[in-house]
């Protein structure tokens, strides 16, 4: 079996020597030739283009925090909760109130910022959002590279 990486936009990811921070524009994919790329911004503003191969070499993804309630935190699926949310024809308000239907209260504030890349979210978020939309909420979980 393949290593699984997901790598998606506004993620934070860290030089593997520490020195440091880059954030994530987007991803442009290719055939399966190694000609994927990765577009990110380092700390000084610079907008700068690696091949997936070498971006992997040189940078680790910055680990979640930790939820100050202790839930387990999981890293979304943001191209699948944008996908399920614009198909329903949602915004961030609308979500959040059928989330609130089905008994989690979360902000749209919040809700922008899991969907952006900036936070995860919490099992029970996903589990909720999961209901909202009416799909299996391990579909809006990051794969766990295996």
């Amino acid at each position: 079996m393949g290593l699984s990486i997901y790598i998606a936009p506004h993620q934070t990811w860290r030089s593997k020597t520490g020195r440091q921070t880059v954030k994530v524009h987007r991803i442009r994919s290719a055939p399966v030739d190694g000609g994927s790329e990765v577009r990110f911004e380092d700390k000084s503003g610079n907008i700068k283009t690696l091949n997936v191969c070498d971006f992997l070499e040189q940078f680790e993804l910055v680990p979640a925090k930790q939820h100050k309630h202790g839930s387990n935190i999981k890293q979304v699926n943001t191209q699948e909760m944008k996908r399920l949310r614009d198909s329903r024809g949602w915004s961030y308000q609308q979500l959040a109130v059928v989330m609130c239907e089905h008994g989690h209260k979360v902000t749209r504030q919040a809700l922008h910022l899991i969907e952006k890349g900036t936070n995860n979210a919490s099992s029970e978020t996903i589990e909720a959002m999961g209901r909202a939309f009416g799909v299996d909420p391990e579909v809006l979980e990051v794969p766990i590279a295996q």
